[in-house]
């Protein structure tokens, strides 16, 4: 079994208020919505 690395971000804590909204919104969890956030950031990061 492969272990996947966790990162260690710090969040500003209206990003997670405005997240948990989203969530409830969109009937998903903060965890998907985070991952979704992550991916496109690295996306944008790899472009520059």
């Amino acid at each position: 079994m492969e272990k996947k690395k966790s990162f260690n971000l710090r969040v500003e804590p209206e990003l997670i208020s405005a997240m948990k909204i989203q969530a409830i919104k969109e009937n998903r969890t903060i965890t998907e919505i985070a991952a979704e956030l992550f991916r496109e950031y690295l996306r944008k990061a790899k472009k520059k």
